[in-house]
């Protein structure tokens, strides 16, 4: 569990993320089948789901997975475990299983939800030794479960990120002002917008490389006072600048 757990926490895609873990979970359940639902924003569909274990015609055949029909549902709205067995079989549309999902005997299912939120479902059905899901089986499900949880809140707070970070740039990169992240020391920047190098006359690499570069072109009259406003920045916390730019070529921008 713990080597999955960390092979698992790699993974920075959900779709992918789901599949290896239903494998992962199939495997160490010692199921025929195995499944995961992950539910959209709306929580009445399903964003993401994957099914092990299924022929290439029984997969061919599969129809759409729901997020709360039948037992899946309840797994979901009651938050809680079920495990399931009857020697005559289970019937696909009790269970809240797709169409054409090969018949089984024995079934658990368990919720995929952290603290805060619940994410979806997984289940597995039919062990390969004929035997119902036990006590153990169910623990087993419910840590990896949890496990699962916490991946995908770390995939999908990602996800956020990176979508926060593209509209930041696109809001940033399309200003003619220059728009900048700095440590609060300023030694060290963090981002600067293309615009320094349209103004400054002078790459936003070098100012990564050299955080105090930009200061070699303020224009030489302003200089003594803008070094001595950087000083009393670290003291008060102010950071409001008038200055000259000398520009490589020699022109002064204002």
């Amino acid at each position: 569990l713990i080597s999955a757990g960390i092979e698992l926490a790699s993974e920075g895609d959900l779709g992918r993320l789901l599949g290896k873990f239903c494998g992962a979970l199939q495997n160490m359940l010692n199921a025929t089948f195995a499944g995961v639902g992950i539910l959209d924003d709306s929580g009445s569909g399903l964003q993401h789901s994957c099914v092990c274990g299924l022929s290439e015609e029984s997969r061919a055949q599969l129809g759409p997975m729901e997020a709360r029909s039948g037992v899946m549902g309840s797994i979901v709205d009651g938050n809680r475990v079920v495990r399931l067995h009857a020697r005559e079989g289970l019937a696909e549309a009790d269970m809240g299983l797709p169409a054409h999902h090969p018949r089984i005997t024995s079934f658990l299912g368990a919720p995929i939800a952290s603290a805060t939120r619940t994410y979806g479902w997984l289940y597995v059905a039919d062990k390969l030794d004929g035997c119902e899901f036990n006590l153990a089986d169910e623990r087993l499900a419910t840590s990896m479960a949890a496990t699962l949880a916490l991946n995908c809140q770390n995939v999908l707070q990602l996800a956020e990120a990176r979508e926060s970070e593209l509209r930041f740039r696109q809001l940033t990169e399309h200003i003619r002002e220059v728009f900048f992240l700095v440590s609060a020391d300023g030694s060290q920047y963090f981002y600067i917008s293309p615009a320094y190098e349209e103004i400054w006359g002078r790459s936003c690499a070098s100012l990564y490389v050299d955080p105090s570069s930009w200061t070699e072109a303020i224009h030489p009259h302003d200089r003594p006072g803008v070094l001595e406003s950087v000083a009393r920045r670290k003291e008060s916390g102010d950071f409001e600048y008038e200055y000259r730019i000398v520009r490589p070529d020699g022109s002064v921008r204002t």
